[in-house]
């Protein structure tokens, strides 16, 4: 049976609006697994932000890692999520360090984070991009500029890291963030329900 040309029209119409109604559905917020898979998201001024390492073959860095070590004589801890959008479509960045922790016990033995919460504050002068702080930040800019734009935490604008899960053996660690983040023009970026669930590696 044939359907009239008015129907087929409308049903081809109907389709294509579900398409493109889906394909523009809110990304949703990764979720804690425990077992590294989970990745890292956060919601920026209420918009979610996933990691996205850009087209095919580009050569940005990865979207999203954990990185745990010495470094300069300190324990540090950094969490990075970029997303490097497409063309016409500015890149944003979420970072976090933890400057001078504890990583390991007096016999120099690697020791769990579960259950710590750092204090995220003082960024230090912006031309030493947080070198030796406890800091988070978050960045964004379109290709092409010359200069990023910068919001970091302070010692009025604040957050917080908590570990809720670290698996030594694994090297998986999970856990949440937020933070409040202002740049040079006094504006403010709320850095909300953040959460990590990754495989983190050495400096």
């Amino acid at each position: 049976m044939f359907l009239p040309v008015f129907f087929k029209k409308s049903f081809i119409v109907l389709m294509l609006y579900l398409l493109v109604h889906d394909c523009r559905k809110e990304p949703e917020l990764t979720e804690i697994t425990n077992d590294g898979t989970g990745g890292i998201s956060c919601l920026v001024n209420g918009q979610t932000l996933n990691a996205y390492g850009g087209p095919p073959l580009s050569l940005h860095p990865p979207g999203e890692s954990v990185k745990m070590g010495d470094l300069d004589g300190a324990g540090v801890f950094v969490l990075r999520l970029y997303n490097w959008g497409d063309t016409n479509k500015p890149w944003q960045k979420v970072e976090i360090q933890l400057y001078d922790i504890d990583l390991q016990n007096s016999q120099h033995q690697y020791i769990s984070l579960e259950g710590n919460t750092y204090q995220l504050g003082d960024y230090g002068p912006p031309g030493m991009h947080g070198r030796h702080h406890t800091f988070g930040c978050y960045c964004n800019g379109m290709r092409g500029e010359s200069t990023e734009h910068l919001f970091h935490t302070s010692q009025n604008y604040t957050g917080e890291l908590k570990i809720t899960h670290h698996d030594l053996e694994n090297l998986i660690v999970s856990g949440t963030f937020w933070f409040d983040a202002v740049n040079e023009n006094a504006n403010v970026v709320h850095v909300t329900e953040g959460r990590f669930d990754i495989k983190y590696s050495g400096f």
